[in-house]
C-alpha cells in the first residue's frame, strides 16, 4: 500500500496531470476493517477469510487473512468485482502474500471466470510448505481475457487444518504498457540514526520492454534535490533495488522523504502515475536501554485469572528491576473486581479487550500469561525514549514529577501516569485470590493521558499533585507509580519506567555542549537546576567511559568521519539517576599529508571566495562548520570549483572534496572577517 505525493516541479506535475493511468485495471489494499465491498467469497471456507490490523506479506496495515477455522479441505476462493477487458489479449495479476505454516504443503493459485463463477479457468499455481514472505506477478492469457465481465480469484486449494494463517495484500491487476517503471517502495527504515543516510528505491518493470536505463532523483525535506541515472538490464515483470551512490546528512528530525522515478531509456515512459512516493523518516541521535510495559486485565471474580496471576507474579520475582506493571480491575465477569474504576473501561476500550485475563506488552497482545522468551526478546530492544521521575505523599496526596527524554523526534505521543498499588487484599471477589498485585488506583491526570511532543535531545517535564483520598487506595505507604510513552494509533511503546518511590525528583544536568579543538572533543555542563547529585555519569558513543565523576566537563579523542555522541546523566544518592543529557559532533575525518596534496584550497585562510583545486576529477565540494552542519553543497564536473564564504561567520570549517570515483578526503578551512 503506497502513499503518492507530488513534488512542486511544474514538468513533472503537467505530466502527471495528463496520465491517465490506462495499465490500472483493479487494486486492493485493504485499508478497512471488513472484506471491501465487490469481493466474494466462492467455494468452501465462508468463513475462513477475514481482515487483519497486521502487515505480514508486506504491505501496511490493514491486509486479507486466511484463517485455519472453521477447517475444510477443499477449495476456497476469493473473488474479485468484475473487470470490463474487452479487446484485451493479456493482463498482470501480483500480489504480496506470507505463510504462516502448520504443517504440510498448500496450494494457491490464480483463476479466472467470465460467467459468474459457473467455470474456473486456471491462470497459475503454485506449491508452499515453509513459513515465508512471497510476491506473485503473472501474466495470465486465459480464455476469459477479452470478454466484458472477468472475475478473478486467489485460491487456495488444500487442508486448511494444516495453515495457520495465511497473509494477501496489494492486489493489482494491470495492463502492460510499452514502457512503466513502477516506483514500488522506498527502501529506507522508518527509523535511521544521525549521520551520512543512503536511499534506495525498488522497481518493477510493468513495461513490456527491457529498461537498459533510468534517472531518478530523492529528496529530503529541507534538503537538496539529488539526481542520478541508474544503468541496468531489467526483463518485463522483473524487480530490482537501486541504491543512489550521493547519501544526505540528516540531523535527529522528522523528513519527509519523495523519491521520483524521472526517465526510462532516456524518456518519460507510459504511466506516470506509479513513478512517485513519499514517506516519512524519523532520525534518532541515538538509543537507550529498554524498560517494557506490562499492562495485565483482570478481575478477582474471574476464575480463569487466579493461574494467570500466579505465573504473572512468578515471572515478576524472576525479573525484579526489568519491568513496569500495571494490572487494571476489570467490571467483568458477574459484578467484576470491587476496584474497578472508569479509567479501566477507557484502556479496555482502547484496545478492544475482549476477555480477561488479557496481557499485553509494550501494547502487544499476548498468548495467556507473559513468557520469558517473549519478554527476553523485547528487553533486547533499544528504545527511543527515556524516562526518570519520583513521587512523594504528604498525607492523602501524591506528589508526582517525571521527566521524558526523546532520542528522535516524537510528535503527538501520550505519556500515560498511573498511580498502583502494589499488594491489595479489599478487593477480594468470587475466584479464591486473597491479594492482588499492581492494582490500578488512578491515572494521571486521567484515562486519557498526556499527549505531547518531545524533540530529538530535549525533555518534557510532567508534574501532579493529587488527593487519593477518593481512591481504593488501602496504604499510601504501599504506591508505584508507572509512566510510559505510547504512539496512540499504532500502540507501539516507546519506553517506560517506574518513578522513584518517596523521595525528591531526580533533575537532569542542564547546557550540554560539545566542542572540536584538533584531535579532542570537550564535553561541558552545568549541575541541575536542583538537587545535589554526586557526581555524572558519562556516555561515548552509547558506552558508559566514566562513573559518578564529580566534575562538570569530559574530554575524549572522538570517532574521525562520524557523528560522535555524548550523553551525560547525574546520578544521586540511593542508586538514582536523571534523564539524560544528548548532544551529538560530526568530526571530519583527517587527512595524510599525501591526501593534502591532491586537494589544494587558496586562499586560505579566506574572507571571500575560497578555489578547490584537485589533481582529479570532482563530482561535489561539500563544506561543514565545526558542529557538522552541512552549509555549503556544489555539485561540479571537473577539477576546481569556487566557494563564496563572504556571509558566513569567522571561525573553522572543513571542505570535503569527492571524487568521481566516490572517495572523498577533507580539508581544514579558516574563515576570516
Amino acid at each position: 500500500m503506497k502513499k503518492f505525493f507530488l513534488l512542486v516541479l511544474p514538468l513533472f506535475f503537467a505530466m502527471v496531470l495528463q496520465g491517465q493511468n490506462r495499465a490500472l485495471l483493479l487494486s486492493e489494499s485493504f485499508d478497512g476493517s471488513n472484506i471491501p465491498s465487490g469481493w466474494t467469497i466462492a467455494g468452501m471456507g465462508q468463513n475462513n477469510w477475514t481482515i487483519s490490523e497486521t502487515c505480514n506479506a508486506g504491505g501496511e496495515k490493514n491486509e486479507l487473512m486466511l484463517v485455519h477455522n472453521p477447517t475444510f479441505i477443499g477449495t476456497s476462493r476469493f473473488v474479485s468485482p468484475a473487470i470490463d477487458l474487452t479487446g484485451k489479449s493479456n493482463v498482470v495479476v501480483s500480489f504480496k502474500h506470507y505463510l504462516d505454516n502448520y504443517s504440510g504443503s498448500h496450494t494457491i493459485g490464480i483463476a479466472t471466470t467470465s460467467d459468474g463463477g459457473a467455470t474456473w479457468n486456471d491462470a497459475w499455481s503454485e506449491t508452499y510448505n515453509a513459513d515465508g514472505r512471497y510476491e506473485v506477478r503473472q501474466i495470465v492469457e486465459t480464455s476469459d481475457i477479452g470478454q466484458a465481465n472477468v472475475q478473478f480469484c486467489i485460491y487456495y486449494s488444500g487442508n486448511a487444518l494444516n495453515v495457520d494463517f495465511w497473509y494477501f495484500d496489494d492486489i493489482v491487476i494491470y495492463n502492460l504498457e510499452d514502457s512503466d517503471g513502477d516506483l514500488d517502495a522506498i527502501e529506507v527504515p522508518d527509523l535511521v540514526t544521525v549521520g551520512y543516510n543512503a536511499v534506495a528505491f525498488r522497481l518493477i518493470n510493468k513495461g513490456s520492454h527491457v529498461i537498459t536505463s533510468l534517472e531518478a532523483c530523492y529528496q529530503f525535506e529541507g534538503h537538496g534535490l539529488v539526481t542520478e541515472t541508474f544503468e541496468t538490464n531489467m526483463e518485463p515483470l522483473a524487480a530490482e533495488t537501486f541504491t543512489f551512490t550521493t547519501p544526505t546528512f540528516l540531523e535527529a528530525d522528522n523528513y519527509l522523504l519523495t523519491v521520483t522515478l524521472l526517465k526510462i531509456n532516456g524518456a518519460t515512459d507510459d504511466d506516470p502515475e506509479n513513478n512517485v512516493l513519499s514517506k516519512t523518516v524519523s532520525v534518532n541521535i541515538g538509543l537507550t536501554e529498554r524498560i517494557p510495559m506490562i499492562e495485565h486485565f483482570s478481575a478477582s471474580t474471574c476464575g480463569p485469572c487466579v493461574n494467570v496471576n500466579n505465573l504473572m507474579l512468578q515471572f515478576t520475582e524472576n525479573n525484579p528491576g526489568k519491568f513496569t506493571y500495571t494490572k487494571y480491575p476489570e467490571y467483568y465477569p458477574g459484578n467484576g473486581d470491587p476496584y474497578y474504576i472508569p479509567e479501566v473501561n477507557v484502556r479496555d476500550n482502547y484496545y478492544d479487550v475482549p476477555w480477561v485475563p488479557y496481557v499485553l506488552l509494550d501494547g502487544v497482545p499476548q498468548d495467556g500469561a507473559l513468557t520469558q522468551e517473549a519478554f527476553d526478546a523485547e528487553l533486547e530492544k533499544q528504545a527511543l525514549a527515556e524516562i526518570r521521575g519520583a513521587f512523594d505523599v504528604e498525607g492523602n496526596r501524591i506528589i508526582v514529577t517525571a521527566d521524558l527524554m526523546a532520542y528522535a523526534k516524537l510528535e503527538n505521543v501520550v505519556a500515560y501516569v498511573t498511580v498502583n498499588e502494589k499488594v491489595t487484599t479489599g478487593n477480594v471477589g468470587t475466584n479464591g485470590e486473597t491479594s492482588f498485585h499492581h492494582i490500578l488506583m488512578k491515572m494521571l491526570p486521567n484515562a486519557s493521558g498526556n499527549t505531547i511532543t518531545i524533540n530529538a535531545s530535549e525533555y518534557e517535564r510532567l508534574e501532579f499533585d493529587v488527593d487519593l483520598s477518593s481512591t481504593h487506595v488501602e496504604e499510601m505507604n504501599d504506591l508505584e507509580v508507572a509512566v510510559w510513552l505510547q504512539q496512540y494509533s499504532s500502540k507501539e511503546v516507546y519506553n517506560s519506567h517506574y518513578l522513584y518511590e518517596y523521595t525528591t525528583h531526580p533533575y537532569p544536568v542542564e547546557n550540554l555542549s560539545l566542542s572540536a579543538n584538533g584531535n579532542t572533543v570537550t564535553a561541558t555542563w552545568e549541575a541541575p537546576a536542583a538537587g545535589s547529585p554526586t557526581g555524572y555519569d558519562v556516555f561515548v558513543n552509547g558506552e558508559l567511559v566514566v562513573e559518578n565523576q564529580p566534575a562538570l566537563t569530559y574530554t575524549f579523542n572522538p570517532t574521525e568521519n562520524d557523528y560522535n555522541v555524548v550523553e551525560v546523566c547525574a546520578v544521586y544518592d540511593g542508586e538514582k539517576t536523571s534523564v539524560k543529557a544528548v548532544k551529538g559532533l560530526l568530526i571530519p575525518q583527517l587527512v595524510s599529508e599525501q591526501v593534502t596534496q591532491a586537494v589544494r584550497l587558496y586562499p586560505n585562510p579566506s574572507d571571500g571566495s575560497v578555489f578547490v583545486a584537485s589533481d582529479t576529477d570532482l563530482q561535489a565540494v561539500k563544506l561543514y562548520d565545526i558542529a557538522g552542519r552541512l552549509v555549503r553543497h556544489i555539485t561540479i564536473y571537473g577539477t576546481t570549483t569556487e566557494l563564496d564564504v563572504k556571509d558566513l561567520d569567522g571561525g573553522i570549517y572543513f571542505i570535503q572534496a569527492i571524487y568521481s570515483d566516490g572517495n572523498t578526503t577533507t580539508q581544514k578551512l579558516v574563515v576570516t572577517h
